[in-house]
């Protein structure tokens, strides 16, 4: 019988109950834009919140999903997936290694997060010594610094 309906005592009834409403896969935006991501997700059926902490990444451009919680599996509709936003990769001071050995210069390099390429030229400088540097300032952690060795 419909809901409301009555029916004489003792007449069986088949109940039918229900388990919710079907859950929803959560898609996997990590690596989209915001713009995207939040569509993306809303076109599913679901809620975004994008947290206003920011985390740095060497490999998700800026302004990119680093993250997502949940990360994936089933949820209701209308559940509320977290985005975390790529800050890009960390700046790092260059330090300056004019005039160290190539040892010391490479070391330092490496230590502060970078990745050293060397040239080597012939000069009047004092050889074995650092020559030049480049690129100087803050550059993304990670980043190739090219150290000229006489």
């Amino acid at each position: 019988p419909g809901a409301g309906a009555e029916r004489p005592r003792g007449t069986a009834v088949e109940l039918v109950v229900s388990r919710g409403p079907a859950p929803i896969a959560v898609p996997d935006v990590r690596g989209s834009d915001e713009a995207d991501a939040v569509a993306a997700l809303e076109d599913a059926g679901l809620r975004a919140e994008v947290s206003r902490d920011r985390e740095y990444s060497g490999t998700v451009p800026a302004g990119a999903v680093l993250a997502q919680s949940p990360a994936d599996g089933a949820v209701q509709r209308g559940t509320t997936v977290t985005l975390t936003l790529s800050q890009g990769p960390r700046l790092v001071r260059v330090p300056n290694v004019f005039s160290l050995t190539e040892a010391r210069a490479v070391a330092a390099l490496e230590d502060a997060g970078f990745i050293v390429q060397v040239d080597y030229t012939f000069g009047s400088a004092v050889l074995g010594l650092v020559a030049g540097q480049s690129p100087t300032g803050e550059q993304p952690e990670g980043s190739t610094i090219r150290i000229t060795v006489t």
